[in-house]
């Protein structure tokens, strides 16, 4: 009986430990939802606009729409808590769609 406990309660605490990061896919999921769903995002990108690309890179996401292109870059917060990565999102504009070299 004694070990069937300390078998759960090991076990409970390596599955807790194990479930406090997300995949980098669920992770990454979280981050784009968090940028579509931010306020900035959407007064730079207006109602008539569309999402052409979002192109994931070390720091952040460059995001290109019908008009503009910018960059966010996603800055991890240090947390102690168990749970997903906590960060902000910093905006920084590129350039206009209407400078971008066309071919």
């Amino acid at each position: 009986m004694k070990r069937q406990a300390i078998l759960c309660i090991t076990f409970l605490g390596v599955w807790q430990n194990l479930g406090a990061l997300l995949s980098p896919l669920a992770q990454s999921s979280v981050e784009i939802k968090a940028i579509l769903d931010d306020k900035k995002f959407s007064e730079w990108v207006g109602a008539g606009e569309k999402i052409e690309k979002i192109k994931k890179n070390k720091e952040g996401y460059q995001v290109e729409t019908s008009h503009s292109k910018f960059y966010v870059r996603v800055v991890s917060i240090p947390s102690h808590k168990i749970g997903p990565q906590q960060f902000q999102l910093e905006f920084e504009e590129l350039e206009e769609k209407s400078k971008f070299k066309t071919y």
